[in-house]
């Protein structure tokens, strides 16, 4: 494995705050990352699962982007950060909401993170891996939630004088080949 010369974290900051960062990754797709946003609320209004639309992209190279089908430019390890901000418009059941990946349309192992929202709780839960992909993959995120009726599911938020927190941010970084 090739060594990188970036720290991973300082680069996922720079990112996240649009800041101009180059990477150090060596080999073919060097520099490959996406950071994609939803700008508003996501409540299906099925059990079923559901692909989130990630309809705005905040930066990319090498990774695209369609509507939340996101396609893999080059091969290589990636790390993937999946951080959706979910609430609830009503109901004081507890009901769940979860989020996971799909690669070329099967759902990825371990990939899935639940919260149970109690009354009209909001928070972010995070999915976090790294996995080979090969140009041409296909990556969802996906969602779904315990029962309708209750406005479960991702939330944007627009605080006044501040940035919107979006209903979820997604970030792709190649770091290796």
């Amino acid at each position: 494995m090739k060594s990188l010369k970036f720290y991973l974290a300082l680069t996922l900051v720079a990112i996240t705050s649009g800041v101009n960062c180059q990477f150090q990754a060596s080999g073919s797709g060097k520099g490959d990352f996406a950071q994609l946003s939803l700008s508003t609320d996501l409540r299906p209004n099925t059990t079923n699962p559901v692909k989130v639309i990630l309809d705005t992209n905040d930066g990319s190279q090498g990774i695209t982007n369609n509507k939340g089908d996101i396609t893999i430019g080059s091969n290589g390890l990636y790390l993937i950060f999946a951080a959706p901000q979910v609430g609830r418009l009503s109901g004081y059941k507890p009901g769940w909401v979860t989020c996971w990946l799909k690669l070329n349309g099967k759902d990825v192992t371990n990939s899935n993170v639940l919260l149970n929202l109690v009354n009209n709780q909001k928070d972010v839960i995070i999915s976090q891996g790294a996995m080979r992909l090969n140009a041409g993959d296909k990556l969802n995120v996906m969602m779904g939630i315990e029962r309708t009726g209750e406005g479960l599911g991702l939330e944007a938020i627009k605080p006044d004088n501040q940035p919107l927190v979006p209903g979820i941010i997604f970030t792709i970084v190649k770091i290796a080949d």
